[in-house]
C-alpha cells in the first residue's frame, strides 16, 4: 500500500489583485510585496490566483478550470509553475511565512490605514536609485515618468471647476503690501493677502516629461504635481460673497 501526499495550494496572502487599466496596460496585475513587484498576469492566471483563495489541490485546480477552458493541462501546469516562481501562489505549507506580513496588515486596516498599509507594504525596504552623476538615477527617474505620461497624461495641477459662480482675484506674492500696510485694509483685502501667504504661486518649474510646467506653492504638500490647495467659507464678509471659495 502506497501512502501518497497530497500537496495543497493557497494563494499568497500578501499579494493584490490588479483589475486591468491604464496603469496596467489592460493588463490583470499583481502586486507581490516580498519582492516589491507588478507582475502582468493573462486572464487565466488571474483566475486561477482567485481559484487558490482557498487550499485546493493541484489535480481539483485544474478539473474546475478544465470546466471552464478548453486549454491542454501542459499549459494549466506551466502557468502554475510560473505563478508559484513569482510567490504569487504557494504550497499550504510555505504559508506560515506569509502570515507575519499578513497579520500585520490585518492591524493596519483594523485601525482605518487600509491605503497607507497598501502603500507602505509595498514600498518598505526599496532598493534606492543611485543618484549620483555615474548611478544614472535620474535618468532612470525621467524615463519611469515619460512611461507614466504615455500611459496618463499628466496635465492637471490643480482642481479646476467648469462654471464657477464667483471668481476672487488674490493679489500675487510679487504685489503683495508691506505688513504694516496690509494692517491698515479692509477685513476682505486682509483676508485676500493672508490666502495668498498662505497658498500663493510662486513659480513654475519647467517639466522634464511633460509640456505641463511644475507649480511651487507657499505651501508645498511634498510635491510641485500636486501642491497644496485649500478652501475658503465666507459668511458675513464685506466685499465678499457668502460661499466656498477654492484656491
Amino acid at each position: 500500500m502506497t501512502n501518497i501526499t497530497v500537496h495543497y495550494l493557497q494563494t499568497n496572502l500578501t499579494i493584490k489583485l490588479r483589475f486591468p487599466n491604464t496603469m496596467t496596460r489592460n493588463y490583470w496585475a499583481i502586486e507581490e510585496p516580498s519582492q516589491k513587484t507588478l507582475y502582468a498576469v493573462p486572464f487565466i492566471g488571474a483566475l486561477m490566483t482567485v481559484a487558490c483563495a482557498k487550499p485546493i489541490s493541484q489535480s481539483t485546480l485544474f478539473e474546475s478550470l478544465a470546466l471552464k477552458f478548453h486549454i491542454d493541462i501542459e499549459q494549466f501546469e506551466k502557468m502554475l509553475k510560473d505563478l508559484i516562481s513569482k510567490k504569487i501562489i504557494i504550497s499550504l505549507e510555505k504559508e506560515k511565512d506569509c502570515n507575519p506580513s499578513f497579520d500585520n496588515f490585518l492591524t493596519w486596516t483594523k485601525s482605518g490605514w487600509d491605503d497607507a498599509a497598501n502603500y507602505h507594504f509595498f514600498t518598505w525596504d526599496a532598493p534606492f536609485l543611485d543618484y549620483t552623476k555615474e548611478g544614472g538615477g535620474h535618468d532612470m527617474d525621467r524615463k519611469k515618468m515619460i512611461g507614466y505620461q504615455k500611459l496618463q497624461s499628466d496635465t492637471q495641477r490643480y482642481k479646476k471647476y467648469d462654471a464657477p459662480a464667483e471668481n476672487m482675484q488674490l493679489p500675487t506674492l510679487n504685489s503683495s503690501l508691506p505688513i504694516e500696510q496690509i494692517r491698515d485694509c479692509s477685513t476682505s483685502e486682509r483676508i485676500k493677502h493672508l490666502l495668498s501667504f498662505v497658498f500663493g504661486k510662486k513659480e513654475e518649474k519647467p517639466c522634464h516629461w511633460t509640456d505641463t510646467p511644475l507649480i511651487r506653492r507657499t505651501s508645498p504638500s511634498g510635491g510641485s504635481r500636486h501642491p497644496t490647495e485649500g478652501y475658503f467659507l465666507s459668511l458675513t464678509l464685506q466685499d465678499i460673497k457668502q460661499g466656498f471659495y477654492h484656491i
